[in-house]
């Protein structure tokens, strides 16, 4: 007896599960709260003093906070959706080249956007931008490297990819083709990182992680670049301290 359904042609790329399906309502809540959160974040940020660890626990909760809540809110959204980590991408990716092109890619976008700004004559834009909140003098021992490490490197990735592919991405993938769903979801991704001269690159970063997503099936295939993609901004960082 022949199956009534059709094999899956070999060639065509994997494609997400998208059911159970999002709600507009889950996007706008953890939208607005993560703006809000992000906010207040910069609020206390220039009320404290420049002397400020933040290499320290509480240098790390404060960077980490508005994503952690806001992962917190799709795990438990997700829970109201009956959406399990396995529907939410938490499987084996079909393929890891994805996630190769993918962190090739973002270790390329700095550079490249460094250079075509050079080109244009446009005032020069520092590839460390974001790093500098974080003062290389600020790097006193192996502890506070670790514990910088951890938010970066552990938490933000896996928090971030949740929120920004496991969420986002996959509410947009389920209403429109991929193109936009990827633009839609890089610019927010972008945007949430506050800083104006680093958002061109870091919407490129956000579509090829989005892309990995895609293309792997799971969201896996953007966690271990993207991790691997801090690591290494890590490493640039603590070269420059020493």
């Amino acid at each position: 007896m022949t199956s009534a359904v059709a094999p899956r042609d070999a060639t065509s790329p994997p494609r997400l599960r998208l059911e159970p399906r999002w709600r507009r309502v889950d996007v706008v809540v953890v939208v607005t709260l993560m703006g809000a959160l992000l906010v207040a974040q910069q609020v206390l940020r220039a009320m404290t003093d420049d002397g400020q660890d933040y290499w320290g626990p509480a240098g790390v909760a404060l960077a980490m906070f508005p994503t952690m809540t806001c992962g917190g809110v799709v795990l438990f959204l997700a829970r109201r959706r009956r959406l399990n980590l396995r529907e939410l991408g938490f499987t084996r990716p079909l393929s890891w080249r994805p996630s190769l092109v993918a962190w090739i890619g973002s270790i390329a976008a700095g550079p490249a956007f460094a250079g075509v700004v050079a080109i244009f004559g446009v005032q020069a834009w520092e590839p460390f931008r974001l790093l500098e909140l974080y003062s290389p003098a600020a790097v006193r021992s192996v502890a506070a490297v670790g514990w910088y490490a951890l938010g970066v490197v552990v938490i933000a990735p896996f928090v971030e990819e949740l929120v920004f592919r496991g969420l986002l991405y996959r509410a947009f993938r389920q209403r429109w083709a991929l193109a936009p769903a990827l633009a839609l979801s890089g610019i927010v991704f972008a945007a949430a990182h506050f800083d104006a001269l680093t958002f061109a690159p870091l919407l490129f970063v956000g579509v090829l992680l989005g892309w990995a997503y895609e293309r792997s099936g799971s969201i896996w295939g953007s966690i271990v670049p993207h991790a691997g993609l801090n690591l290494l901004t890590l490493i640039a960082l603590l070269a420059r301290a020493g």
